[in-house]
């Protein structure tokens, strides 16, 4: 609690990663995925420690994929542990072939008067899909604010703070 402290008394603002493929290196089959927490107890407590005092100061939070989906855990949102299998007409959102992740594979849809669509100008935008969980449900003052064309859930943000979004996508890998 005192590091987390510590840590957020420093920065200005705070990105939670994405897991590099965790999941994936842990539980190679479709179905056998496990909670954010069970797969990095330590970074999960970490993370969710600092997103609490994070929100309380009002310091802006960006999550990408596993940074996104542990924000949504941290306010009190749930998981969809699995998209295939659990959502019906579900696209492949764990596109892995090369360039890996560098490239649109399918399209979100960006909620009109949301932080998100301040920032990209667009209705829809063309996004990368590297997972196979995703945030099922936040909690107000959170709301949904991009959808994929199945529904799944793709950004989520805060009503009540400046800056809080979380992105399913990876959006530092399509920078070219």
């Amino acid at each position: 609690e005192d590091v987390a402290e510590a840590y957020i008394e420093t920065v200005d603002g705070l990105l939670l990663s994405g897991g590099g493929g965790v999941a994936m290196r842990r539980h190679p089959r479709a179905g056998d995925l496990t909670g954010l927490r069970d797969l990095s107890p330590e970074r999960y407590n970490f993370e969710t420690m600092l997103v609490g005092k994070a929100l309380a100061r009002d310091i802006p939070v960006l999550g990408v994929c596993r940074g996104h989906q542990l924000l949504a855990e941290a306010v009190g949102g749930r998981l969809l542990r699995q998209i295939e299998g659990n959502v019906e007409g579900a696209l492949d959102h764990n596109v892995r072939d090369a360039p890996l992740g560098r490239r649109p594979v399918h399209a979100m849809t960006v909620e009109p008067g949301t932080l998100l669509y301040e920032i990209v100008q667009q209705g829809i935008i063309g996004v990368n899909s590297l997972h196979r969980q995703a945030v099922e449900e936040v909690p107000l003052p959170f709301i949904v604010s991009g959808r994929a064309e199945d529904g799944v859930v793709e950004a989520v943000e805060s009503r009540a703070h400046r800056f809080v979004l979380g992105l399913q996508c990876h959006p530092e890998l399509m920078a070219d």
